[in-house]
């Protein structure tokens, strides 16, 4: 990757911020729908944890989406409602 090394100094960055989880695809989500004055929302699913394997820590695979699934649904209704 040319531009690897950016990549992994940003990435740091965010760790050293303390963020819990990154995600990109939504942002376009939210532009669109805040153009269009629509409401939106995400729900996200953490299947592994990246920063938690490569220190070697306890780090389950979570493939139960069904709390995901029933956040998403209560979401959707408070955002009809």
């Amino acid at each position: 990757m040319p531009i690897g090394y950016e990549l992994n100094d940003k990435w740091q960055a965010w760790i050293k911020a303390g963020c819990l989880a990154s995600e990109m695809e939504s942002a376009t989500l939210y532009i669109v729908c805040q153009i269009l004055g629509l409401k939106s929302g995400c729900v996200l699913n953490v299947v592994w944890n990246q920063e938690r394997e490569k220190k070697g820590l306890e780090n389950p695979k979570a493939l139960d989406t069904s709390d995901a699934i029933k956040t998403a649904v209560e979401a959707v209704r408070l955002l009809i409602g």
